[in-house]
């Protein structure tokens, strides 16, 4: 699950992947809306959770705050530490 519109999130996450992946930086790059090869669209961090609630095996991203704020599973990316995603599976990065 991707953002359908623009967004801090999908900056800071996009940065990460173009700094960690070069193929992700010339193809898709970085930016608060980039052309993102494939995946369904969500509005805003409601719009991704819901995708990613009622689609078994889907992942999105959303703001942490966010995601804590609702209880979402978490795991985050990185150098941050890890947090085990709901028992069903679905894990918002």
């Amino acid at each position: 699950m991707r953002r359908a519109d623009g967004s801090g999130t999908s900056f800071v996450f996009t940065s990460y992947l173009a700094k960690v992946n070069d193929e992700w930086k010339s193809k898709v790059g970085a930016g608060s809306t980039v052309n993102w090869p494939t995946g369904l669209g969500g509005k805003g961090n409601d719009g991704i959770a819901a995708f990613v609630q009622r689609l078994p095996g889907a992942i999105g991203y959303v703001e942490y705050a966010y995601a804590k704020q609702n209880n979402l599973g978490l795991h985050q990316t990185g150098f941050c530490r890890r947090q085990t995603g709901k028992p069903d599976g679905r894990e918002l990065l």
